[in-house]
């Protein structure tokens, strides 16, 4: 076939259902409770928009389980989002810290991986087994976030 010319058989453009159109994206997850992730998002300026409940079922609404990501539509500035976790620090609130890898337009989980708080001995010597460098990631990951929390409340704390 001569060049330029699409080859007969083939959709001239991508259609629903070709892998191409299926990005990868990777955000940070914040998770803590409604109440304690609300206060946060307030004081960080992060519209009450970015923060989405785990579960319809609940008894009490400042306790169920929520979550923050970044980037996400309300929560594109990194200074915000850290500023979110910093306070969660500082008042020692009960929370998580995660990297999730979304795919396709229905934003299917693929990947997950805990960074803090970290995982106890045995969960890491079986990731360790199964996945060697993703237990060096996460291992390596959460001595950074953990230093930069210990950084934040001694400058908190002078």
């Amino acid at each position: 076939m001569p060049e330029g010319k699409p080859h007969p058989d083939l959709p001239a453009l991508p259609g629903a259902g070709d892998v191409a159109l299926y990005d990868r994206t990777t955000v940070w997850r914040l998770g803590a409770g409604y109440g304690d992730l609300s206060q946060a998002c307030f004081l960080a300026r992060i519209s009450f928009n970015a923060i989405t409940l785990e579960t319809e079922q609940m008894s009490d609404m400042g306790r169920a389980p929520a979550y923050l990501e970044f980037p996400g539509n309300f929560c594109s500035r990194a200074d915000q989002f850290l500023y979110a976790a910093a306070d969660l620090v500082l008042r020692n609130v009960s929370f998580s810290l995660a990297l999730t890898q979304y795919e396709g337009p229905d934003r299917r989980v693929v990947a997950f991986s805990r960074i803090f708080p970290e995982l106890d001995a045995s969960t890491l010597r079986l990731l360790r087994d199964i996945h060697p460098s993703q237990a060096a990631l996460v291992e390596e990951l959460n001595a950074r976030v953990l230093e930069l929390f210990d950084r934040l409340k001694n400058q908190v704390f002078l």
